[in-house]
């Protein structure tokens, strides 16, 4: 009877799974339905319009068509992963066609390839998803390529836009891979639930079922609870939580002796959009998919969360409570963050960079007719007026310069490099700037630190510009310390000073393009020496106190080092 009782269990998880794919059908052809609408709307207002018999009124057609035949395919057939791989190849491959014949090529049209990504991720597999991605990319750098004979690869435009192709494919893959765990669990859990009941009206008509049996069979849903990495948390009609798996204490810092028997509402931290989003579905019968909210755990910090809900019945569908299933997306929302960083940067790259050279033109006339008034005769008032002038138009120039060498792309050209040579050298150069500050200069350098493979030029900028930085800090004076080490799997690089340090409010901002503590400079510095040490695969942090000064460790990984040093 135990056999039987599983296999109708397994039975029943399967059907339940493949009922969550072929739910999925319907979304898919609303999307390729908008992505059709999108299609025809690009050719009836692009340049050549919508012409009957054109190869682009022929293509609409041909989309339209395909989405019709594919709303005839039975559901068993169009869960089918060959027949999903074909829908999103043929829907990247019109979409192309579409770009190319109304001649789209340097317009936003290519947005229309994230709708691509979209039913690919309605697979709920993270590979399909991101070879979407791929494919997309492919075909958009393939018709860029086609409109432009001086098309480059790693331009930065493209680039950016192949990077986030890839993100988003990467995180709705995620997303939708991480929902179809979710939605697995909660189906397994509630099939072992049903079990479970099932197995109790059939212990009220058989007494030879003994109760460790019973237990076990309550152990053994309790592990699988237990195993899923998802919080999962259920409650009864009066919100009393029941259960409280390991998954969900994880997420939530808070033991579960804390949470059980107690209302959902008065946990601390959690009142508001957790809480109540389960408040909602037990009282008004509302459940949710994929909701975010927030919870406060017992340090202070906010955690944000991804909620799915729903009712929990009994057999004779009575409603017992609710079940939440929910995790932490701190990693997605920060992926979030990063993209929009990514692009708001980019954005500003590319103004500073046009503003940049605009200024230079008007600037090297200034600076030409000054230098020419200063050397006529003419009255020392007059010449010292002129050398003014110069000299503020030398230093706009410096800002331009370094404005322009923020913008542009970071090139690096590894060669064997002997990090503590640098460090003397730059100590050297730096000498006198240091002894007009009452600055000391020491250096610690590890004898034994290895050879690495990175841009020399580059390498000494990132150490000139931490030394030189660490100098200004210190206005009455004090000790520039560099130290090299090699610690565990990383070559380390350390820059301290003694001055007043960096107050706690700003040492997130100081990464920033154009943020700056100094009165003068641009404040470009750091966010230079970031790049270059990211473009080598590197680190920089800071640690600092305000009023005992502050450091800059840089860590480049030995691996990745000596891989380069071996090509």
């Amino acid at each position: 009877m135990h056999t039987c009782s599983g296999t109708f269990v397994a039975h029943r998880i399967r059907n339940e799974m493949d009922g969550l794919r072929l739910s999925h059908k319907s979304t898919i052809l609303t999307l390729r339905w908008l992505t059709v609408l999108l299609v025809v709307l690009l050719m009836m207002y692009s340049q050549k319009g919508l012409v009957f018999g054109t190869g682009a009124y022929l293509l609409g057609v041909a989309f339209l068509l395909s989405n019709i035949i594919l709303s005839f395919i039975p559901q068993e057939k169009f869960a089918r992963p060959t027949i999903s791989s074909i829908v999103v190849v043929a829907d990247a491959i019109f979409v192309s066609l579409a770009i190319y014949l109304t001649s789209g090529f340097n317009t936003d049209f290519y947005l229309i390839y994230f709708l691509v990504i979209f039913i690919a991720a309605m697979r709920q597999d993270l590979k399909g998803s991101v070879m979407a991605g791929a494919v997309a990319i492919s075909l958009y750098g393939w018709l860029v390529a086609r409109s432009s004979p001086d098309f480059d690869i790693l331009s930065t435009p493209f680039l950016i836009r192949g990077v986030f192709f890839m993100l988003v494919a990467t995180f709705s893959g995620f997303l939708a891979q991480r929902t179809k765990v979710s939605e697995e669990a909660r189906s397994i859990a509630e099939m072992r639930t049903r079990e479970l009941e099932r197995r109790l009206r059939v212990t009220e008509s058989m007494s030879d079922i003994s109760i460790e049996k019973l237990k076990e069979l309550h152990h053994y849903n309790e592990s699988i609870l237990e195993s899923i990495s998802s919080g999962i948390l259920v409650v009864d009609l009066t919100q009393i939580v029941t259960t409280f798996n390991e998954g969900a204490q994880k997420v939530t810092g808070v033991p579960s002796e804390k949470v059980l028997g107690r209302e959902v509402g008065s946990i601390p931290g959690w009142q508001k959009g957790f809480a109540q989003t389960i408040s909602d579905t037990v009282l008004m019968r509302r459940e949710v998919q994929n909701r975010e909210v927030e919870i406060i755990d017992a340090s202070g910090r906010r955690i944000p969360l991804g909620i799915t809900t729903s009712l929990l019945r009994s057999g004779n569908q009575t409603i017992l409570g609710a079940i939440a299933i929910f995790r932490d997306i701190s990693e997605i929302k920060e992926l979030q963050e990063k993209v929009r960083r990514s692009d708001r940067l980019a954005l500003v790259g590319q103004m500073a960079s046009c503003v940049a050279h605009e200024i230079r033109g008007p600037l090297c006339s200034i600076s030409g007719f000054a230098q020419l008034l200063s050397s006529k005769e003419a009255s020392d008032k007059t010449k010292k007026y002129a050398q003014i002038i110069v000299g503020e138009a030398e230093r706009i120039e410096t800002i331009i310069t370094d404005i322009l060498g923020w913008a542009k792309e970071i090139r690096i050209e590894r060669r064997p490099v002997d990090l503590n040579h640098i460090v003397i050298d730059v100590s050297k150069s730096l000498e006198e700037k240091a002894r007009k500050a009452a600055v000391a200069i020491q250096t610690e350098l590890e004898e034994t630190l290895p050879v690495i493979s990175a841009d020399p030029e580059h390498v000494r900028a990132v150490v000139y510009n931490l030394a030189t930085n660490a100098i200004q800090a210190m206005k009455d004076g004090g000790v520039l310390r560099i130290e090299t080490s090699r610690d565990g799997d990383g070559v380390t690089l350390e820059v301290s000073d003694t001055g007043e340090g960096i107050p706690r409010e700003l040492q997130s901002q100081i990464w920033e393009p154009f943020f700056s503590t100094k009165k003068a400079g641009t404040g470009l510095g750091l966010a230079i020496t970031r790049r270059i040490l990211e473009a080598h695969g590197g680190t920089i942090t800071l640690s600092s106190i305000p009023g005992q000064g502050a450091k800059f460790s840089v860590v480049l990984p030995i691996e990745e080092v000596e891989a380069y040093a071996r090509k």
